[in-house]
């Protein structure tokens, strides 16, 4: 179980209102976002092949899936 899905339940126990339970869930759904771009973002990095960074723009790199989605896979 990630480290996130913990802390949010730990925060939810130990919250004293709704409006805490609330605002933990908000924080848990922000720090996934924010893998999730991470992970977007090493999804679309490739190999250029030649001498430099070795990325490319994400429209120039293969996806891991082609399928267009609302939400990148992460």
């Amino acid at each position: 179980m990630s480290s996130i899905a913990l802390r949010l339940y730990q925060k939810l126990l130990d919250a004293p209102d709704e409006k805490a339970r609330s605002q933990a869930i908000v924080d848990a759904f922000a720090e996934l976002e924010a893998r999730c771009a991470r992970l977007h973002e090493a999804s679309t990095r490739c190999d250029s092949g030649e001498a430099g960074s070795g990325f490319k723009p994400e429209s120039e790199c293969r996806q891991i899936d082609s399928t267009p989605t609302s939400n990148p896979t992460c």
